[in-house]
């Protein structure tokens, strides 16, 4: 999806503000989203952080705001040549980070979680999603996990601007856009799934090296100064001094895990004012108002929730948040254009893939049907809910390896059966009906068949032929009868009624 249209999209969503990313082009505009109107003037202004009226006057407690001209110090540099964002005043190692995107830049600057500066007298300056650019709108906001300046986890959880999706996918597509990487193309895995050695690791960066510098020389030795190419014979040599390199990488068995990072949503629903006010403190009742909203499921909040979550507006919107947080990957993530149905939707089926990937057979189960197909397939139905899932050609030695036998089935568990829908369904469901009529006609009808289809024997006795002698005429004469083929009396007369 291009910028223009997740534009649109946040548009449409309104609460937005349209802001033009640094000297792009009209179609390339970042939207920003406002902070939330309980915290306007929270730099100077306290008491607004407790709902409890008593407390109010003793909170000392504001947020900090950088300045523009201070801004710089906050900001994590895009490295295009390594797909990195180098984020300041972190250990090399990452972990989490708080960020927003300025939507006037497209730049991410980010902060330190709950950092908190004493003033003195009892006031304390608090660091927020509102602090790097000083309560102005962003076109985006939530924590960013990282590992080596690499992207792994993009989350959205910003209490001071509670960004809908449509935001972080502006953020994801602006840091492709910047050249950040949101694969892990770093951690290297040999052919089982297992880290490497270090011996293994180093051997492959040596190789790497040495094919990028292969091609390189190559590159600049196959065209003439004029650019055109040049078919030296010297350069055979060369070429297959790359491929020698690139076989012998290969039959390592290692290579980049190549995983796209993740994005995490929180829910976005809660409870208004008014609804606090009529459930506070009953979780029954709170449960009743969450599972009548869109994306609320029953019992939402477990029994046990903590008395003071629910006594508080503020911290039980962020319990719900919490409890309708879903997670896709990046490129899960985009197919859904930033739509909250489609993310909860693909969220959900990705959820019951995941779980049905992990349906194997336990050890026990295994010795009680090991080496034996049907017993197997039977053990799979009842987990599955498909008949012979394994098929019957499977590899013997397979039936044999617990391991071997349980991988094979997770491998068929990530490629499901498409079941068709809509018009397709319907298609395949006239085919369907279709061919079973052709069957059907084209299978030859007993006699009984024909004489029910003809009437039956109730027609037979209708037309005046003795009940009581009905067992003595055959099958043939019943059928010539309903036919009119033989007249009443030569029937009567063939079974002896005479």
């Amino acid at each position: 999806m291009d910028m223009k249209r997740v534009s649109n999209l946040v548009k449409e969503a309104g609460s937005t503000k349209s802001v033009l990313l640094g000297t792009a082009q009209d179609g390339d505009k970042l939207f920003g989203k406002e902070l939330g109107a309980k915290f306007e003037g929270e730099d100077n202004k306290t008491g607004w952080r407790t709902e409890d009226p008593a407390l109010k006057d003793s909170d000392k407690h504001t947020t900090k705001y950088d300045r523009p001209e201070d801004r710089e110090n906050s900001r994590a540099i895009p490295n295009p040549n390594k797909g990195r964002l180098e984020i300041k005043d972190e250990t090399k190692q990452g972990g989490k980070t708080g960020f927003v995107m300025d939507p006037k830049t497209g730049q991410v600057h980010t902060f330190k979680p709950g950092d908190v500066s004493d003033l003195g007298d009892g006031k304390k300056q608090y660091t927020h999603h509102s602090t790097p650019l000083g309560g102005a709108p962003v076109a985006g906001a939530g924590h960013l996990v990282t590992e080596y300046d690499r992207i792994k986890e993009i989350h959205d959880d910003s209490g001071h601007y509670k960004p809908s999706a449509e935001f972080t996918l502006q953020v994801v597509k602006q840091l492709e856009a910047l050249g950040v990487s949101l694969r892990d193309n770093k951690t290297l895995r040999n052919a089982k799934g297992k880290d490497v050695t270090p011996e293994y690791r180093q051997k492959y960066k040596q190789i790497q090296a040495r094919v990028a510098e292969l091609e390189s020389e190559l590159k600049k030795q196959k065209t003439t100064p004029e650019g055109k190419f040049d078919p030296n014979p010297d350069l055979i040599g060369l070429r297959a001094e790359i491929q020698k390199q690139l076989v012998e990488l290969r039959a390592l068995g290692v290579a980049p895990v190549n995983k796209p990072a993740k994005v995490q949503l929180q829910g976005k629903i809660g409870l208004t004012e008014e609804e606090f006010q009529t459930a506070k403190e009953d979780v029954a009742k709170i449960n009743a108002i969450l599972e009548k909203k869109p994306g609320g499921r029953k019992d939402l909040l477990p029994a046990n929730t903590p008395p003071g979550t629910l006594r508080s507006l503020e911290a039980l919107n962020l319990k719900i948040g919490e409890a309708l947080k879903v997670t896709l990957t990046t490129e899960q993530f985009g197919q859904t254009g930033g739509n909250e149905q489609a993310i909860r939707a693909k969220a959900q089926a990705v959820a019951l893939l995941n779980e049905r990937a992990k349906t194997g057979l336990t050890a026990e189960e295994f010795q009680g049907a090991k080496g034996n197909l049907a017993k197997i397939n039977d053990i799979l139905e009842k987990k599955t809910r498909r008949k012979n899932f394994l098929p019957a050609d499977t590899d013997p030695t397979t039936l044999q390896n617990l391991d071997t036998l349980n991988l094979k089935i997770r491998e068929a568990l990530k490629r499901p059966a498409l079941k068709p829908v809509g018009e397709a369904k319907t298609a395949i469901e006239a085919e369907r009906a279709a061919m079973a009529a052709r069957k059907t006609a084209a299978k030859p009808k007993s006699l009984q068949e024909l004489i029910i289809e003809a009437g039956g024997e109730k027609a037979i006795i209708k037309l005046g032929f003795p009940a009581s002698d009905l067992e003595y005429l055959s099958d043939d004469d019943k059928l010539a009868f309903l036919r009119g083929e033989i007249d009443l009396d030569t029937a009567k007369e063939r079974a002896g009624s005479f």
